[in-house]
């Protein structure tokens, strides 16, 4: 039935954003969506789509090129007229299409642009740090397309560039060459975001820094660092590799960075103001060279060697990486000790911590050879190549803490990847967290374990980890968590099911994004009742699940203190207590050298 309407009438909703939503397939503003707004002393052209207002491509830096590189980051400088309608530049990676050394830009998603110079229904602020252990990513990739999360959470959402690889973290024994200089890049977005976040919608006394893999170690480091203090108020680390230690600036100055002049043709200096010299005028795409990739993989494993017992194998996995930097209020110390000492610079904050159940086994699947035979000895051949000694003794004489299941053809592969698992990520985590629990470091802590993932992120993808596996054991791996924090299959171009239980479920997605932004706007991760109800038809299957089971705090005396994300979520014990007691002291941060600084 319909009739006609009075324009004088009031209606509850009336609808006026015909925009079509953006997808892989839609990247272009509809005609008719752009908006202006000003922004303190920036004026932007935004628009928007069918899920939020978008303000892509804003610079928050001053681009750091010529004797800006290396060197931390520049508040920025530069036009005030911004067009803010499309995607700009990745910083400098190998393989990359559309980089550039000027690449500090970062994108906003909003469900609310307030009226001018208004601070009425300002939303929290979700300010996301991508991973691709920090030699590779974007802050525009579909994976981290803001539009779903705005909307379906109520929450700003940010998703932030900053350097990698070489460009990103070389140091030198002066400080001239800063080291974490990535880093420094996410922190001068969260200062450009106090400075100008509330013209876009957002909050900026209420923000959560997020982050995945690498992302969640950049949480960790501004976590860790003195100069981030006060810029954000709660943090969610996902599937950071904590197991593996920040190494010293000596790392950089005596190896990496030398080693990455030899490859660049930087030959003919005679000490190291020579060689910066050199190192600045080289063009960006030399750093990320076959000849550069293999200097700093050797250089590393070298080094890291000595500094915390890392192998060969073990300093594969992040070659380069943030230093320690207290000289510049960056990464103080590792987390660990800054917990243990009181000192955490961002303590007494909301925190919500959390992995994958077999993050390793993406790398160890694709990097072990295919037909393994599943046996004990195999394995621990495996192990021996891997890890150091001690690791290697205490994991072959605890048998059945490590076991193989010998009528599995992938068994092998499968019990290095539950180690490797174990020992970059679960055993540390468990450490920190019980750690941070007994010495009441943050407000509240939250930590969960997904069982439940969708594999295939943006090519990352191996048949151990993917639907209907060989052995018929779906393995939920490294970055399977992001598609549920996103809610982004639908942009990417994937189907949802709808049964409750299978693969890349609907229902579960938009469980696991609400928990998220449930925390982001309340610091719980569980969404209430009356707010699930309000929000209508499409929240009831979070509902039914909220009604079974609460996601508790997280306390290292409670029975279980972990959310499991499955299917049917429930609560867990703290994990693989057993195997991680065994590994405690062989774990790279537990391992680090204290004298290697100071070594010849």
């Amino acid at each position: 039935m319909s009739r006609s309407a009075d324009c004088s009438e009031l209606h509850p909703v009336l609808c006026t954003n015909s925009a079509p939503a953006y997808n892989v397939n839609n990247t272009t503003p509809a005609a008719g969506s752009q908006v202006t707004l000003q922004a303190g002393n920036l004026t932007v052209t935004a628009f928007r789509d069918a899920r939020s207002f978008r303000a892509l491509g804003m610079p928050f830096a001053t681009p750091p090129t010529g004797n800006l590189r290396f060197r931390p980051a520049q508040p920025y400088t530069g036009y005030t007229n911004i067009n803010a309608t499309l995607f700009q530049n990745s910083c400098i990676q190998y393989g990359g299409f559309y980089i550039s050394e000027d690449c500090l830009t970062l994108n906003i998603f909003s469900p609310y642009i307030p009226a001018q110079n208004s601070s009425v229904g300002l939303r929290p602020v979700a300010v996301w740090y991508y991973g691709g252990s920090f030699t590779s990513g974007s802050a525009s990739m579909p994976a981290y397309d803001g539009g779903n999360m705005a909307s379906r959470g109520d929450v700003v959402v940010v998703t932030v560039n900053y350097r990698l690889g070489a460009l990103g973290n070389l140091a030198t024994s002066d400080g001239d060459f800063s080291g974490s200089q990535g880093i420094t890049d996410q922190i001068q977005a969260l200062r450009w975001i106090r400075q100008y976040i509330s013209h876009f919608g957002g909050d900026p006394t209420r923000v959560t820094i997020f982050g995945e893999s690498a992302g969640a170690q950049s949480v960790i480091a501004i976590m860790s660092s003195s100069s981030a203090k006060g810029l954000f108020a709660a943090a969610i680390e996902q599937s950071a590799p904590i197991g593996i230690p920040w190494p010293d600036r000596r790392v950089y100055s005596d190896y990496i960075t030398p080693a990455i002049g030899a490859a660049l043709n930087c030959t003919n200096v005679i000490d190291e103001t020579a060689l910066k010299t050199c190192l600045r005028q080289a063009d960006s795409r030399a750093f990320v060279s076959l000849d550069a990739t293999a200097a700093i993989a050797a250089s590393a494993g070298t080094a890291l060697g000595m500094y915390s017992g890392a192998t060969q194998a073990t300093s594969r996995v992040e070659p380069i990486a943030p230093i320690l930097n207290p000289e510049i209020g960056v990464l103080d110390d590792q987390i660990l000790s800054l917990i243990g000492s009181g000192s955490l610079p961002s303590g007494n904050i909301p925190v919500l911590f959390g992995n994958n159940r077999d993050e390793a086994s993406l790398f160890i699947s694709a990097a072990l050879p295919a037909g393994l035979p599943s046996t004990q000895d195999v394995f621990n051949y495996v192990v021996g190549q891997a890890y150091g000694n001690a690791t290697t003794a205490a994991v072959t004489a605890n048998p059945s803490l490590f076991p193989v299941n010998t009528t599995d053809p992938t068994g092998t592969a499968d019990a290095v990847g539950q180690l490797s698992t174990l020992f970059a990520w679960q055993c540390p985590l468990n450490q920190i967290l019980i750690a941070a629990s007994n010495q009441s470091t943050f407000s509240k802590i939250y930590s969960y374990r997904l069982d439940m993932g969708v594999s295939g992120f943006d090519g990352l993808q191996v048949p151990a980890c993917s639907p209907g596996a060989a052995n018929g054991v779906d393995l939920v791996c490294h970055a399977e968590d992001i598609s549920e924090v996103f809610g982004n299959s639908n942009v990417r171009g994937f189907a949802y099911n709808q049964n409750g239980t299978s693969y890349n479920d609907l229902g579960f997605n938009q469980y696991v994004i609400d928990q998220w932004t449930s925390f982001m706007r309340t610091y719980d991760p569980n969404p209430t009742e009356a707010y699930l109800l309000a929000r209508g038809r499409g929240y009831t299957q979070t509902l039914a699940y909220r009604r079974n089971v609460t996601w508790p705090e997280f306390t290292s005396t409670g029975a279980t203190p972990i959310h499991q994300l499955d299917s049917t979520p429930a609560n867990i014990a703290i994990p693989y207590t057993s195997a991680c007691a065994v590994l405690q002291s062989n774990l790279l941060y537990n391992t680090i050298n204290s004298t290697f600084a100071n070594s010849q």
